[in-house]
């Protein structure tokens, strides 16, 4: 959405009015274009406004919150007062609370601020077989303190989820293999309740 945006302001900066109905139609809302900004409002008179120069998004609500889209060649990060999510960065999000197994190769994480502390997502592939995978995540979340129910079922042997629960806090990991020759899709979420 970030390159569609920007690809929007540069494609209609010379072409106010084709580039303002075309964006009217697709939002709903009202839209003025001016340089690098697009501001839309809403039939309800809310206020958003989009600003992008060298790489990056501004987007600011009528209330003064902000929240930026960075993009290059190593990924995208989305920062606002919730928190911050990263894909194709391969990075662990700060506090991640879980070991990240050897070999993983992290495509996405994600930390936000939830009603009762911080949420975190982690998505990776890993080339080892799913239920060393597994194993080593259910040491992990048994080490920490949680009651761990593992799920697989012999139909599909390449699905194992491990379900995670202590006081406050749930956990999921969930893997995935498509076939041997391929990595384990990992995916984690961390909770508190």
């Amino acid at each position: 959405m970030r390159h569609t945006l920007l690809l929007l302001l540069l494609t209609f900066s010379g072409c106010k009015c084709m580039g303002e109905k075309l964006l009217e139609t697709a939002t709903g809302g009202q839209v003025k274009l001016d340089g690098n900004t697009i501001t839309v409002k809403n039939e309800k008179g809310e206020t958003v406004t989009m600003t992008g120069n060298e790489g990056k998004l501004t987007i600011t609500n009528d209330k003064g919150e902000t929240a930026t889209v960075k993009g290059d060649e190593q990924g995208v990060r989305i920062v606002g007062k919730e928190g911050t999510a990263e894909f194709g960065t391969g990075k662990v999000p700060e506090g991640f609370p879980l070991k990240v197994i050897d070999g993983a190769k992290v495509e996405s994480g994600m930390k936000s601020k939830g009603p009762k502390g911080e949420v975190f997502t982690l998505m990776a592939t890993v080339a080892k077989e799913s239920a060393v995978i597994a194993d080593f995540y259910e040491a992990d979340l048994k080490a920490k303190g949680f009651k761990v129910e593992r799920v697989q079922n012999p139909a599909m042997a390449n699905l194992i989820v491990l379900s995670g629960k202590k006081p406050a806090v749930t956990s999921s990991i969930t893997i995935t293999r498509e076939t041997p020759d391929k990595p384990a899709a990992l995916m984690i979420s961390w909770n508190p309740e």
